[in-house]
């Protein structure tokens, strides 16, 4: 290919933009749409795929819980300290279930307040549910942990006690020895301690937020580190944060059965992330073949505009031949131009691609992310305008030698 051919390209090309510069436009719009779209799912397609393991990063999720067995004679009160100092485990927060009960007109307790409709009161202890497994707020704020005052609840713990946000309820602290007695849970033995609380937030719990509907109950309010650190720190739950992630759990349950026989593995994370993304794969895949489809989309729509374009200049190619051009000079003649408009289209297409991206992931993790801040995968978008360049590229390409 020689200097010439490009030179009356270029030429031809600024002597006549202003006539195509519709077939052009025309282009330009159809591959940065369809195309952006095609990006834009399977862009979303990845981030809905990865959403349930990245909402679990933000919410500094346990690898495994653990809690006490139900059928241990008596409370440990080394139980923390134990699994706290196991080889494996870097991290250990607790909640504790202290003797609370909300309380109802006349200070009489609540039915749902000692867990007989799956409605169980919980404290923070040192930062579980604060700091690791973070709550997500689905309404309202929340909890301050300095304040004994606030609490929060999920929406099926606001349901089964009828509050809502802002409503003010009492709660009552009972003795350990109070929790013992045959009469515990109504009014004829009062509470050691009466608190007036406000519930300012309904939250999910991390492990909720994939869940069947038979998995719902039981469900909790959770009190402030400020009110239950003066409860008898007897643990509920453990969240354990293993030094190998999910590669360390089956030897540290195996650690645990050595060392703390009384405890039972209440949820291992990484068998729940499998099943949340076993769930999300239906949508991951039909946005992924969406993608795939609206790829192919803007290709066939491309290669339309382009062969129109081409055949319109039909009779200006035969001139350029009559006057002794070569077929290099009439195959260039449309492909600046259409070259041009392909690669700002595919430009526009990585732009729509990124504005749409607010719009996913889809699936459960969605209620619970409040970012919906844009993603750039560049994985997606560098390698999708590339094929979407080259694809449109190669069919200009041959359609204009084909016409030349």
């Amino acid at each position: 290919m020689t200097a010439a051919p490009l030179r009356v390209g270029w030429y031809r090309f600024r002597v006549t933009f202003r006539r195509r510069r519709g077939a052009y436009l025309s282009l330009v719009i159809l591959v940065g749409l369809v195309g952006g779209l095609s990006m834009g799912s399977v862009a979303g397609a990845r981030r809905t795929q990865s959403s349930f393991p990245a909402f679990l990063a933000r919410t500094n999720a346990s690898d495994l819980i653990v809690s006490p067995r139900l059928d241990a004679p008596t409370p440990d009160p080394q139980f923390l300290s134990k699994i706290a100092h196991l080889p494996r485990v870097v991290a250990a927060r607790a909640s504790i279930n202290p003797s609370t009960l909300l309380l109802g007109p006349g200070g009489v307790p609540r039915a749902e307040a000692d867990g007989a409709t799956g409605l169980f009161v919980v404290g923070s202890y040192d930062g579980l549910y604060l700091t690791q497994d973070r709550l997500s707020v689905a309404q309202g704020r929340m909890l301050d942990p300095t304040r004994p005052d606030e609490f929060v609840t999920t929406s099926a713990g606001a349901r089964l006690s009828g509050l809502h946000l802002g409503d003010q309820v009492d709660l009552g602290l009972y003795t350990p020895a109070q929790s013992l007695l045959p009469d515990y849970g109504t009014a004829r033995v009062p509470p050691h301690r009466r608190v007036r609380m406000r519930l300012v937030g309904i939250v999910v719990f991390n492990s909720a937020v994939v869940q069947d509907d038979i998995d719902r109950l039981p469900t909790f309010v959770v009190l402030s580190p400020a009110l239950t650190r003066g409860s008898v720190p007897c643990c509920f739950m453990v969240g354990l944060q293993l030094r190998g992630g999910a590669r360390d759990v089956a030897a540290v349950e195996a650690d645990l059965a050595r060392a703390v026989p009384d405890a039972a593995i209440v949820q291992v994370t990484g068998i729940r992330t499998a099943s949340a993304e076993r769930g999300t794969a239906p949508l991951s895949i039909a946005l992924g073949v969406f993608g795939g489809i609206a790829g192919l989309a803007a290709v066939v729509i491309g290669a339309q505009v382009m062969g129109r374009q081409i055949r319109a200049d039909g009779e200006e190619r035969a001139t350029l031949r009559a006057l002794g051009a070569n077929r290099i000079t009439t195959w260039l003649d449309p492909l600046l131009g259409l070259g041009g408009a392909i690669v700002v289209g595919s430009g526009l297409a990585v732009v729509v691609a990124i504005a749409l991206s607010p719009l996913t992931p889809l699936g459960p993790v969605r209620r619970v992310d409040r970012s919906r801040t844009m993603a750039f995968d560049w994985t997606v978008l560098g390698w999708g305008s590339v094929a979407l360049v080259a694809s449109l590229a190669v069919t200009g390409a041959v359609m204009a030698w084909l016409g030349a």
